[in-house]
C-alpha cells in the first residue's frame, strides 16, 4: 500500500544523509560512476532490483537547445518521463557534473515541481521565482553545459524507501552566436579536398520579420580571421563548400558572422560577430577503390562511396595521397602518370590482371615516393613495366603466371623488395635488379633466394605454407603445415614485421601478403623479448618481476583461488547502444555492461579509418569524434577482465552508421 509523500520524507531524509556519509558506487549506464558517499547502506534502506529509472529526459541528453527568455529570466522546463509506480522523485542539477555525480545538497532541486498547473513532473531552471531553489533561480549562460539526474523513491516498508539513482543527463544552452562547427573546433586531420564544406547552426536569435544569411570568413592567419570585415562568401544556408582543395597539413581558422536583414523597409541589417574556430588540414588523403561495392561516379572518401577502378583512385589523388584497394580482383592497366602516391591494399590484398597488357605503368619518371605495395599480379603481358628513367618503389607483391615480371627500361631504376617472382613464362626481371626477394630465375641482389616459394595453392592460393600457422581465405580460418616456406622471414631485416600477426619471427616476409595480418606466422626468434619488440631488455625484467612467484592452477597450494581464464560476459560483446550521429563530426555507442569478478575493460574501434579506437578503457561508451560529416563509419567493440590474464572476450557485430549532414 503507498504511503503518501509526507510520510516517506523522514526516510528519505536519513537515505540521503547516509549517501553524504562514506563511499559505494553503483553504475549509472553509459559509462558514468556514482559516488554514493556510504560504504555500507543503513538497514532501514532498499535498492530496487529492477530498473524503473526516469526516462525520456526533455531537453534530450546531450542536446544544444534554445533556452526561454521572460524579462531578464533565460530558463528551462527540465522535464522527463516518470518512473513507473514510484511515489516521488529527487532532482539535482548544476553546471559541474561532480555535483551531480555526488548528488550534493546544494544543489538538489527538491521533490515538487513548482509550476504543476504548467507540468506537473517538470522542474524550473533559470528562472526568479520563490518556488524554485535559490541555487538554480540565476539565468542560464548561453553556450554552458548543465547536468541534471532524477531520482526515484517509493516505499520498500515500514522505514524503508526504495530508491534508484537516475541516469545523469545534459544539455547545453544555445548560444546567440553560430554553433555546432563542423569540422569541430581544433579538429586535426580533415580531409579537405576535393573541397571542404564547413557546416553551422543557426544561433539563439529572434529571425521573425529577418532574412538570415551568414558571412564565412576562413584563412590561415588568426588576426586576419577575427578583424576581416570582407568575408569569403555570404551564404543563404548554414553550409559553404571550398572552391577547391585546401594546404594539406595546415591549421586554418574560421568564423561564421549571423546577418539579420529588415524583411521590409528600411532594410537595415545588424550582424552578430561569431566565434573564431580552428582545424587542421589532413596531411595525407586517402582514397578508397573497391572493385565489388565501388562506383567511379563516387566520392572515394570511404569505403562506403569507393570508385570502382584502381586507375581513377589514382587519376584523383595528388602527391602525397594513398589510394587504398579492397579486396577483388581489378581487370584493367593502371598508370601511375608520374605522381607520389601510394597504392597499396586497404585489406586483404587485392589482384590485379591485365591479359595482353602491361598491368601497371610507370613512364612519367616516376620516384621513389611513387608506391605499388601488397598485391597479387598475374595473367598479364608484363606485370610491372618502368620507362623514362623512373625509379618507383615496389614491395610486397606477388608477380606470378604472366609474360613477364618486371621490366626497366630508358635508365629506369625501380627499388624492388620483399617481392615473388615465379612461373612468369619469358622472364622474370629485366634491366633491374630485386631485393630480399624470391626470384625463380636467379637475379642479383642483396638477400635474394630462387628456391620454390612453396605456395599454398599454386592454382590461386598465394598463402605461404608454414607450421605456425596459414591463412586460409576460403574459411577465414588459419591451418598448420608440415613444411615452411623459405620466403617466410626472409623479406628485408631493416622492415618493420609488426603488422603480421604474432608470433612472426621478427622479420617481415616476403610476397603480396608481408607486413599484413595475412602473413604466415613463425616463431619469435627473441626467447626472453617479453613484450615482442624486437629487443630483451629491462622492459622484459620487468615483465619477468611482475610475474614473479606467480603460479598455474596445478602447481598452486591446495586452497589457492583459481587462475581466472575466463573473458566477461556476454561473450562475444553485444551492443547497448547502436552508434549514432551526436553531431556533424562525432558518433556515441555503448556496449552492454559485460561482468566479471575481476572487473571490465572495453575497447571500440572505427573499422573505417584507422587510427579512431578508444584504447582499452572502464566506461562502456565511447564518442568518436574529429570524423568527416555525411560519411559512414562501421564499429566494432570487445570487452576484457582485468585479471592477469586479461581475458579478452570475442568480437561483437560490426554495425554502421553515417554522421550528421551540413543541413539545418
Amino acid at each position: 500500500m503507498k504511503r503518501e509523500r509526507s510520510e516517506i520524507m523522514e526516510a528519505v531524509t536519513m537515505l540521503v544523509s547516509s549517501i553524504l556519509a562514506a563511499k559505494m558506487t553503483l553504475s549509472l549506464g553509459l559509462g558514468f560512476t556514482l559516488i554514493l558517499h556510504t560504504l555500507i547502506l543503513p538497514t532501514n534502506c532498499s535498492f530496487a532490483s529492477t530498473d524503473y529509472t526516469a526516462t525520456n529526459p526533455n531537453p534530450a541528453n546531450g542536446e544544444t537547445i534554445a533556452p526561454e527568455h521572460l524579462d531578464d529570466n533565460v530558463y528551462m522546463l527540465l522535464d522527463y518521463t516518470p518512473a513507473a509506480d514510484w511515489l516521488m522523485h529527487m532532482a539535482y542539477f548544476s553546471d559541474d557534473i561532480q555535483d551531480v555525480i555526488d548528488r550534493d545538497p546544494s544543489y538538489c532541486l527538491g521533490s515538487v515541481p513548482p509550476w504543476p498547473a504548467i507540468d506537473p513532473d517538470a522542474f524550473v531552471v533559470g528562472y526568479d521565482d520563490p518556488g524554485i531553489p535559490e541555487f538554480a533561480r540565476a539565468p542560464l549562460i548561453a553556450g554552458r553545459t548543465y547536468y541534471w539526474c532524477i531520482d526515484a523513491f517509493d516505499w520498500a516498508g515500514p522505514g524503508r524507501p526504495d530508491v534508484w539513482m537516475g541516469d545523469i543527463w545534459n544539455f547545453t544552452v544555445m548560444p546567440k552566436e553560430a554553433w555546432g562547427p563542423s569540422p569541430e573546433d581544433d579538429a586535426h586531420d580533415v580531409l579537405a579536398a576535393p573541397n571542404l564544406t564547413f557546416c553551422w547552426s543557426l544561433g539563439d536569435v529572434d529571425t521573425e520579420g529577418y532574412d538570415v544569411s551568414y558571412d564565412v570568413y576562413y584563412g590561415t592567419v588568426f588576426a586576419d580571421v577575427s578583424t576581416s570585415t570582407t568575408p569569403n562568401a555570404n551564404e543563404p544556408n548554414t553550409t559553404h563548400t571550398t572552391a577547391g582543395p585546401l594546404v594539406p597539413g595546415i591549421e586554418y581558422y574560421w568564423r561564421i558572422d549571423t546577418v539579420l536583414r529588415l524583411s521590409i523597409s528600411p532594410f537595415t541589417s545588424s550582424t552578430v560577430i561569431g566565434d573564431i574556430w580552428s582545424f587542421w588540414v589532413q596531411s595525407n588523403t586517402s582514397w578508397h577503390v573497391d572493385a565489388v561495392g565501388g562506383d567511379d561516379l563516387n566520392n572515394g572518401l570511404s569505403h562506403g562511396t569507393a570508385f570502382k577502378t584502381i586507375q581513377k583512385g589514382v587519376d584523383t589523388a595528388e602527391d602525397g595521397n594513398i589510394v587504398l584497394v579492397w579486396p577483388g580482383v581489378y581487370v584493367e592497366q593502371i598508370f601511375f602518370y608520374g605522381k607520389a602516391i601510394t597504392v597499396k591494399n586497404a585489406d586483404y590484398p587485392a589482384v590485379i590482371e591485365a591479359p595482353w597488357q602491361d598491368a601497371v605503368s610507370f613512364i612519367a619518371g616516376e620516384g621513389p615516393g611513387s608506391v605499388l605495395s601488397n598485391f597479387v599480379i598475374r595473367q598479364s603481358m608484363t606485370a610491372i613495366a618502368c620507362n623514362n628513367e623512373s625509379s618507383p618503389t615496389l614491395k610486397n607483391l606477388t608477380i606470378i603466371d604472366n609474360d613477364f615480371g618486371i621490366a626497366a627500361y630508358e635508365a629506369s631504376d625501380p627499388d624492388i623488395t620483399n617481392c615473388i617472382l615465379w612461373n612468369n613464362e619469358y622472364g622474370d626481371l629485366f634491366g633491374c635488379e630485386a631485393r630480399y626477394s624470391c626470384v625463380e630465375t636467379a637475379s642479383a641482389g642483396n638477400g635474394n633466394i630462387s628456391i620454390y616459394p612453396m605456395f599454398a595453392d599454386f592454382g590461386g592460393d598465394y598463402h605461404l605454407l608454414s607450421d605456425f600457422g596459414r591463412y586460409v581465405p576460403a574459411y577465414g580460418l588459419w591451418a598448420f603445415d608440415d613444411e615452411t616456406s623459405p620466403c617466410i622471414d626472409a623479406g628485408d631485416p631493416a622492415e618493420d614485421p609488426s603488422g603480421e600477426r604474432m608470433p612472426n619471427g621478427g622479420r617481415i616476409n616476403m610476397g603480396a601478403y608481408a607486413g599484413t595480418p595475412y602473413a604466415s606466422m613463425s616463431e619469435w626468434p627473441l626467447a626472453h623479448d617479453k613484450n615482442k619488440d624486437g629487443r630483451t631488455d629491462f622492459k622484459d625484467l620487468a615483465s619477468l618481476c611482475d610475474e614473479w612467484l606467480m603460479e598455474l592452477p596445478w602447481a598452486a597450494p591446495p586452497g589457492t583461488p583459481p587462475v581466472d581464464r575466463t573473458p566477461p560476459e556476454p561473450d562475444p560483446a553485444t551492443w547497448d547502444i547502436e552508434p549514432y550521429a551526436t553531431s556533424l563530426t562525432s558518433i556515441l555507442m555503448a556496449a552492454t555492461a559485460a561482468t566479471d569478478d575481476n572487473g571490465v575493460e572495453y575497447y571500440f574501434e572505427n573499422m573505417t579509418i584507422g587510427g579512431h579506437t578508444s584504447g582499452w578503457q572502464d566506461p562502456a561508451n565511447w564518442t568518436d569524434s574529429s570524423l568527416a560529416s555525411s560519411t559512414e563509419y562501421c564499429y566494432r567493440i570487445k570487452t576484457r577482465d582485468k585479471s592477469p590474464n586479461a581475458n579478452e572476450s570475442g568480437w561483437s557485430t560490426t554495425l554502421c552508421t553515417m554522421t550528421s549532414s551540413g543541413g539545418r
